[in-house]
């Protein structure tokens, strides 16, 4: 399991003191560290916020584009970039000449016959995601030039602790069970979860649920409507990535987010193709797609997630390919 000490820290303030030295002692007198702990961001700088001012087509090439880039600076920089999705008024990570990108230092050179002086960057080129469709696409209202360091949690320190470790520990699979660890080797305060009263949703329309199988001890649901965003914002999708997980869109990613968080499965069903929730297993095998698209072989001791007889979930690991979240999902 991956863990975030920039998560950590939103629950036990860790200021002033050697993190290193604290995710060692963890590993002496809780649960067993990883050899390799990875300083994430510390390999970038010169990257900042800016702004795509104009775009012409390369002359000579179908993919190429000249850009004029505000970066903040007096002039417009011009900059050559093959990213399909660039587009005047958009905002992206720009790495300014010297910038530097793991060990590549950004430099001016010629490219395609034309001065390229910077690069437009993609979210895997800067390391906070996997994603290399295009370049960074930020939506977020900050002026150009801002470093993006300054705007977003790049810079962290990520641990792996053996899961095995942790197998009789279930408070500790989540990032508040971990910090309630740090708070105590600190002797530093254990902040409280931010909560609401769940009275105020007393007279919703139940969901229609029922547990059919003594193998299930307890399944809590609630219907949420009127979902209008499909991206997570990138803060988020940054904890995910460094910890191991995919962004996939924002209810899905809120999910992944909490179970990381507390430790607590979590799944999001598209109520267009959930509607009767029954949590069961059944006498005869059969395969099940997954989310990941791989056919799994379900046996009858398999607790499922149901719709009315219908399998869509495996209780508790992985959700199904044909009730999952997508893009017009409400």
């Amino acid at each position: 399991m991956f863990l975030s000490m920039n998560w950590i820290s939103d629950f036990v303030d860790l200021s002033g003191l050697d993190r290193i030295k604290l995710i060692n002692q963890f590993s002496l007198s809780t649960a067993e560290v990883e050899n390799e702990i990875f300083f994430k961001g510390s390999d970038l700088s010169g990257v900042v916020v800016a702004e795509i001012k104009s775009v012409e087509n390369h002359p000579e090439s179908k993919k190429l584009h000249l850009l004029k880039v505000d970066a903040g600076d007096s002039e417009l920089t011009d900059v050559v970039c093959g990213a399909p999705n660039v587009r005047v008024g958009m905002k992206t990570a720009f790495a300014k000449v010297g910038a530097k990108i793991g060990e590549i230092e950004i430099a001016p050179r010629p490219l395609a016959g034309f001065m390229s002086n910077g690069m437009c960057c993609s979210e895997k080129e800067i390391g906070i995601s996997d994603d290399n469709s295009g370049i960074m696409e930020i939506t977020d209202d900050i002026p150009n030039g801002t470093d993006l360091k300054d705007v977003y949690a790049i810079d962290d320190i990520i641990f792996e602790v053996d899961n095995k470790s942790l197998t009789n520990r279930p408070d500790l699979w989540g990032h508040y069970g971990i910090a309630r660890e740090f708070a105590a080797l600190a002797g530093r305060e254990l902040k409280p979860l931010e909560t609401v009263s769940l009275a105020q949703y007393d007279n919703l329309p139940k969901v229609d649920m029922k547990i059919e199988d003594p193998l299930c001890q307890r399944y809590s649901c609630l219907q949420v409507e009127n979902i209008k965003r499909t991206v997570s914002p990138v803060d988020m999708r940054i904890r995910l990535y460094y910890c191991g997980m995919r962004a996939i869109n924002f209810l899905a990613d809120l999910t992944n987010y909490l179970m990381l968080e507390m430790g607590q499965p979590m799944h999001a069903f598209d109520s267009r193709k959930v509607e009767k929730i029954r949590i069961k297993r059944f006498s005869e095998p059969f395969t099940f797609q997954t989310l990941d698209g791989v056919e799994r072989n379900i046996d009858e001791d398999t607790l499922m997630i149901c719709n009315d007889n219908t399998p869509v979930a495996i209780a508790g690991i992985m959700g199904g390919l044909d009730s999952e979240i997508v893009d017009d999902t409400t």
